[in-house]
């Protein structure tokens, strides 16, 4: 593997649990092609790498309220730069005779023509002129490896130009933030050049990973909310709010006891 600087990683071997990868549903048909029943296979190395849409995939909880956050924090981030679009856990088709789709955890795209169904599972790639600016990954224990492995060589053939891993399954319970641009010799680490961790160029973005989870910071290196801090924002406000509507409706009657 042409990569530079990248964790060692070990498969971790499930202990008699075929499925600990994710599911695939299989669909029984009767002779006229009407669906009677279906069962689930287990899903492979290889599927997971080159996923399809109605795959299931297996994940702690630390992915998935990371993942979250990713989606709404870059979202949030970008939100001043229409021309990148992102997307989550969708199906990636390149298009390309020698590449199977992909399924990242989130990537952002530029130059994307108009008219893609956000309901749809595949994104076709040639058929909308779009072009990757950055893919990322949220790593689990059955399938690390293949993240810092197969898919970063093939992200090589893409010339994906970069890829940030939040190694939240990092197997010495210290999770981080590992980005990657692609150079010359293949992909070289980026480090962290400031308290705010790794700043991703094209986006004009920053990744840390502190108190336990994920934070990015936008342009203006400051952090961006997760889904509570939202909330209880708001609720401040709505409680300033409210007591200023409490204190002029107070002088208000003062007022009118005056007249």
């Amino acid at each position: 593997m042409s990569t530079q600087m990248t964790p060692e990683v070990e498969a971790k071997k499930p202990d008699g649990y075929p499925f600990h990868i994710g599911t695939r549903p299989v669909l029984h048909r009767d002779s006229a092609g009407t669906v009677v029943g279906h069962h689930y296979e287990p899903l492979t190395e290889w599927d997971y790498l080159h996923p399809q849409e109605e795959d299931r995939f297996m994940s702690a909880d630390l992915h998935s309220t990371t993942l979250h956050y990713l989606r709404q924090a870059l979202t949030i981030g970008l939100r001043h730069q229409p021309e990148l679009k992102t997307y989550t856990e969708l199906r990636i088709d390149w298009q390309r005779s020698d590449m199977e789709p992909h399924g990242p955890d989130a990537i952002v795209f530029e130059e994307m023509r108009p008219g893609f169904d956000r309901a749809e599972g595949t994104l076709p790639v040639e058929d909308f002129g779009a072009k990757v600016v950055a893919v990322f990954e949220v790593t689990s224990p059955a399938t690390r490896h293949i993240d810092f492995g197969d898919k970063f060589d093939e992200f090589i053939v893409l010339g994906i130009p970069y890829i940030v891993v939040v190694d939240a399954a990092a197997p010495n319970k210290k999770p981080a933030i590992l980005a990657f641009k692609l150079m010359k010799s293949g992909y070289r680490m980026m480090l962290d050049s400031s308290k705010l961790g790794v700043r991703i160029p094209p986006l004009d973005l920053w990744l840390r990973w502190e108190s336990d989870r994920l934070i990015m910071a936008d342009h203006l290196g400051k952090d961006i909310p997760d889904e509570l801090e939202l909330v209880e924002a708001y609720d401040e406000q709505k409680a300033r709010a409210d007591a200023l509507a409490l204190e002029l409706a107070e002088l208000k009657a003062k007022l009118n006891d005056t007249k």
